[in-house]
C-alpha cells in the first residue's frame, strides 16, 4: 500500500465532506461508527508509514528534505485535534491544498521505490506467523470465520516469505495490517484469558513499525475496529 496516496485520498474525502464549512471534524469523522474509527486509525498509520518510508528514500539517495518539512503538518491533519473538533470549520483551513499537494508528489516516489523486507524483518515475521498458527490450534473459542481468514492469511504470507519471486510482488504492508487487525480480533473473541492475552501480545509485538509505533498504545480502539470489522 502507498501510504502517501492513501493519506491524500483520505484527506480529500474528509475535506469534501465538510460542505462549505457547515460540519465539524467530529461529525465528518464519525468516530462512534466502526468505519469512522478505521478511517481515522488508518490515517494515523499512514503518517507513521510515511515517516518510515522517508528514511528508506533517504537511504536510497533520494532528496526528501522538503517532504520531511511537511510531515508534522500531515500528522496534525490526520489527528486534527483539537482544531474545530466540535465546531464547524472552513474546509480549506482544515485541509490546506498546498500541504496536501505534496502528498501526491511523495506518492509518486513511493510508487516506484519500494524497499524489500530486511532479513531481520523476515525472521521476526516468520516467528509471529508460527506463534499465530500455534495459537489457532490451541484456542478453540475463536470463530470458524476468523479461524479460516487468519489461517489463509498466514499461509499467504508464509508462501511469500518462502518464494523470492512471489515476495517481490507481495504487498507485505497490506498483509501485515490485515494480520494485525485479525490478531486483535482473535483476542477480542477469545474466551480464554491466557489465550486472549497471547493474541493481543502477539499483535503488539508485530514487527511493523507503523503498528508498534503509532497504534501499540491504543489497544482499546484496535479491539473496537477488529470486533466491528467482522473478522
Amino acid at each position: 500500500m502507498n501510504p502517501a496516496k492513501s493519506l491524500h485520498d483520505q484527506f480529500v474525502l474528509w475535506k469534501s465532506e465538510h460542505h462549505g464549512g457547515n460540519r465539524s471534524v467530529q461529525d465528518v469523522r464519525a468516530l462512534e461508527d466502526p468505519d469512522g474509527i478505521e478511517a481515522h486509525l488508518r490515517a494515523i498509520r499512514d503518517v507513521e508509514d510515511i515517516r518510515i518510508g522517508l528514511d528508506s528514500l533517504d537511504e536510497a539517495g533520494i532528496p526528501v528534505a522538503m517532504y520531511r518539512k511537511y510531515l508534522p503538518w500531515w500528522r496534525r491533519l490526520a489527528m486534527n485535534y483539537p482544531t474545530n473538533w466540535g465546531s464547524a470549520g472552513n474546509p480549506e483551513e482544515l485541509y490546506p491544498s498546498a500541504i496536501m499537494d505534496h502528498l501526491e508528489g511523495l506518492a509518486s516516489w513511493f510508487a516506484v521505490t519500494r524497499p524489500p523486507l530486511k532479513e531481520a524483518e523476515r525472521e521476526s515475521l516468520r516467528n509471529v506467523l508460527l506463534e499465530a498458527t500455534a495459537l489457532l490450534e490451541q484456542d478453540e473459542s475463536v470463530s470458524d470465520l476468523l479461524r479460516t481468514y487468519l489461517g489463509r492469511l498466514i499461509r499467504e504470507m508464509q508462501n511469500a516469505l518462502d518464494d523470492e519471486q512471489l515476495a517481490q510482488r507481495f504487498d507485505f504492508d497490506e498483509a501485515g495490517r490485515r494480520l494485525w487487525v485479525a490478531l486483535f480480533g482473535a483476542s477480542a473473541q477469545s474466551t480464554d484469558e491466557a489465550h486472549k492475552d497471547k493474541w493481543s501480545d502477539l499483535a503488539r509485538n508485530l514487527w511493523w513499525p507503523s503498528v508498534a509505533g503509532a497504534l501499540g498504545s491504543m489497544p482499546g480502539l484496535a479491539l473496537t475496529v477488529a470486533t466491528a470489522s467482522g473478522h
